[in-house]
C-alpha cells in the first residue's frame, strides 16, 4: 500500500505540473499569435515560449 500511495502522490504532482505547464504554454502561444497578428514580429516572442517547452522533459523524467 505504501508504494501505491507514493505512486499516486507522484502521479498527482505530475498531472498538476502538466496542467500548469500546458496552461502557461497555451497562454504564451496565444500571446505569440496575437503579437504576430498585431505587429508581425513573432520571432521576438520565441525566447519566451522556449522555457515552457523545456519543462516537458522534466515531467517525463518525474513520471
Amino acid at each position: 500500500l505504501g508504494v501505491t500511495a507514493q505512486y499516486l502522490s507522484v502521479l498527482t504532482i505530475g498531472v498538476m505540473l502538466v496542467m500548469v505547464g500546458s496552461g502557461v504554454y497555451a497562454g504564451r502561444h496565444f500571446a505569440r499569435v496575437a503579437k504576430r497578428e498585431g505587429e508581425g514580429q513573432a520571432p521576438a516572442m520565441e525566447p519566451i515560449v522556449t522555457p515552457s517547452q523545456s519543462v516537458y522533459p522534466a515531467q517525463v523524467a518525474v513520471g
